[in-house]
């Protein structure tokens, strides 16, 4: 089973004030082979900020294509 959490906004608004424990946690799951996801909404709201995108990328955060609602 794989180890997956999703995260929103606030963890990159954390890590780019300096948060550098919650970096080493995503670093540590990614390393430890988890997924890190968001959704595609927040993906394209930070994603205005070149910085944001290559911290995303560098992270390696996924998102999806295209986000669906779940019922």
């Amino acid at each position: 089973m794989s180890n997956i959490i999703v995260i929103d906004h606030t963890v990159i608004e954390q890590i780019n004030h300096g948060n550098a424990d919650t970096a080493a946690a995503l670093k540590r799951h990614r390393d430890a082979r988890g997924e890190i996801w968001m959704t595609n909404e927040i993906y394209r709201m930070l994603a205005r900020v070149q910085a944001n995108e290559r911290l995303i990328k560098d992270i390696g955060i996924r998102y999806p294509d295209k986000d669906v609602l779940i019922h």
